[in-house]
């Protein structure tokens, strides 16, 4: 008997076909409300060119309970969580964030405050009021 004569019995190919051959159950659509209310678009004063393309406005948003979940899980270090955050709020990679003006990285950074996790503002304030105690310390 040749191997290619060998049929699975019965009990095995209904095996194959149990809950692990089934696709995973797909989860709920969540979407905004009211998309309006979870975002914004912000023009930029000085614009940059990324890969080629102008980038000439961007477009902020609420990040969600996983996103921010899976900022951290990737890393938890204070010093890039921030911008990373608000990288991903504006559908940019981190380091087009970086590279973008600092009078448009404020500008977008205080219009994403309400939009933001109220424990990732106040760990920038509390960095912002350390950073403003060192430069009075610092002797002149």
């Amino acid at each position: 008997m040749a191997i290619d004569d060998l049929q699975p019995v019965a009990a095995a190919a209904e095996m194959m076909r149990g809950p692990a051959a089934r696709p995973p159950r797909q989860g709920p659509v969540v979407v905004p409300a009211d998309p309006d209310a979870w975002g914004f678009t912000y023009v930029l004063k000085l614009p940059v060119t990324v890969d080629g393309a102008a980038l000439e406005r961007v477009q902020g948003r609420a990040i969600t309970v996983g996103e921010m979940a899976r900022l951290v899980m990737e890393d938890d270090s204070e010093d890039s969580l921030s911008l990373r955050a608000r990288a991903m709020a504006c559908s940019l990679h981190p380091d087009v964030f970086a590279g973008l003006s600092a009078v448009d990285g404020a500008a977008i950074a205080e219009l994403l405050r309400p939009f933001l996790p109220a424990g990732l503002v106040a760990a920038e304030d509390e960095a912002a009021e350390d950073m403003a105690a060192e430069d009075l310390a610092a002797p002149r």
